[in-house]
Formats: C-alpha cells, structure tokens, sequence
C-alpha cells in the first residue's frame, strides 16, 4: 500500500472516530436532558399537587369563613379593614363588601370608644390575644355593643401582617345587663323605703305612750280649770 493510500485511510479512520465520539456525546447529552426534563416534569407534577392542595385548602378555608354566622375580619395595623365575611356585612348594615373592605374600622366605632379600640389593636399588633367591647355606629346609624375575640396573624418569618377578629353583636346582652342593674337599684330603693317605714312604725310606736300620757294629762287639766277647782296659777309648775 502506497504512502498516500495509508494517509488516506488514516484520515477515515480519525474522522469515523471523531464522528462515533460525537455521536456517543450527542446520545449522552441527549439522555442526560431527557433525564432533566423528566425531573423537571416531576418537579412540576409536585409544584401543581401543592398548589392545588393550597387552593382546595384555601378554598375550604374561605366556605368554613363565609358560612360563619359571626363577623370573621381581617385588619391592617392602620385599622383598614382587608377582609370580611358576609355575616359581618350584614352586622355592619353594608350592602357590598367594597362598602367595609378598604375603610378604617375606626369609622364604625363609637367615638368615646375610638381610644380604646385602638390601644386593643396595638396589643394585637404586639403578639397579644384580647378580648374586648366597644359601642359601634353602623352604616346606617343603627348604635349596638360588639364583643371581638382577636388574634394577631404571621408570616412565615413569625412578623405579626394583619388582624383577625371574631365580632359579635352583644346588644341583647348588655340591654339585659342594664335592666339588671336597674331592678337591683330599684329593689335596693324599695329595702331602704321598706326599712324607713319599719322604723318610722317602730318609732311611732315608741312614741305613743309618752304622746297619749300627755294627752290624757293635758285633757285633766283642762277639765280641772273648766270646773274651777284649781286656778292657772297653780297647774304651771306641773305642765313646765
């Protein structure tokens, strides 16, 4: 074989070989990106599962809230109002969630009682749970006592974001509280009436005897001036 015939030959040889060497590099590369896209196909498989678990949760969440018969709301620190069921619209007198949603609560609370919601609300904001009462105006001007059970609600770095407070109309309640006292005062006036009659009785009847003695001597001594036998004179001394 003739120098040029092995040079040629040899040239085959490499470019077969850097030919096979791409090939088997293709197919590696190639199952190495089939690889990564059946991961990433897994990984979104999973990401979805999440996300549609989040949203049936969410879901779930949001019926358990909108079916609760007392007013369920969110609140910023500033006191805006960023979520409320429709038990709470209706407490409210609203019409339409953007009628509550985005206000300030302070708008529906008496103004005597303003201060003190807020020190409440800064307690929340602070980590704290509370309870407290308040007098409210209503959309429509209707005036009633509420009662809020809040909590405060984190993120996941643990940082307090928002509010969220159970409220109940508690009027009924504090009406009846109110007539309680009423009728405690009024009973208490009726007891000290009851007892300045007793001792009124009691000392009538202590002064009776004294009185009807008087009486009975006051009544001889007239007799005894009508028929002359004693002069005036002589009854001063007795009567003094």
């Amino acid at each position: 074989m003739s120098g040029a015939s092995e040079a040629m030959l040899l040239g085959l040889v490499v470019l077969v070989g850097t030919l096979m060497v791409a090939m088997i590099g293709s197919t590696y590369l190639l199952l190495r990106l089939r690889e990564a896209e059946t991961r990433l196909h897994e990984k979104e498989d999973q990401h979805q599962g999440i996300l549609d678990r989040l949203q049936e949760n969410e879901y779930r969440l949001r019926t358990i809230i909108e079916s609760e018969p007392e007013c369920v709301k969110l609140q910023a620190a500033d006191g805006t109002v960023l979520e409320i069921n429709p038990a709470g619209l209706r407490l409210l007198d609203a019409g339409r969630p953007e009628d509550i949603i985005g206000t300030k609560i302070y708008d529906v609370v008496a103004q005597e009682y303003k201060d003190i919601y807020r020190e409440n609300m800064r307690r929340v904001f602070a980590g704290e749970a509370v309870v407290y009462e308040f007098k409210s105006i209503t959309l429509k001007g209707r005036v009633c006592w509420m009662e809020t059970h809040a909590v405060p609600l984190r993120d996941a770095r643990g940082a307090v974001y928002a509010l969220l407070g159970i409220t109940r109309d508690i009027t009924e309640h504090k009406w009846a509280e109110e007539q309680g006292r009423r009728h405690q005062t009024e009973l208490a006036r009726v007891a000290r009436l009851s007892t300045m009659g007793e001792m009124a009785t009691g000392l009538a009847h202590e002064l009776n005897q004294p009185l009807s003695a008087i009486a009975n001597f006051a009544r001889g001594c007239i007799r005894r001036l009508r028929s002359g036998d004693v002069a005036p004179a002589d009854l001063i001394e007795p009567l003094e």
